[in-house]
């Protein structure tokens, strides 16, 4: 028998992200802490897609958290291994 677990009690949130079908990046959402982790190989910065993640928690989240979810902390990496090609950016992401 499955068992659903609320969202909100993970400790991290791990989403593959598919940047027009050509690169892949990863975000990281430390639920508790409410920090939004980004990762990209070509190390470029991505506010449109965070902020809807973001969003997506305020709607979402328990009224008690909402505040916290607004305020959130976004974290672009960017002491991390980078891509010269165009093609290793999924083996970036596993």
């Amino acid at each position: 028998a499955s068992r659903k677990r609320d969202l909100f009690e993970l400790d991290y949130l791990f989403i593959p992200i598919n940047i027009n079908n050509f690169h892949w990046t990863l975000v990281c959402v430390e639920m508790k802490k409410q920090i939004i982790h980004y990762y990209d190989s070509f190390l470029q910065k991505n506010d449109v897609c965070l902020e809807n993640i973001k969003e997506f928690f305020v709607e979402r989240s328990p009224t008690i958290l909402k505040e916290k979810w607004r305020n959130c902390t976004f974290n672009y990496q960017v002491d991390i291994p980078t891509q010269t090609d165009g093609y290793n950016c999924g083996v970036f992401v596993l």
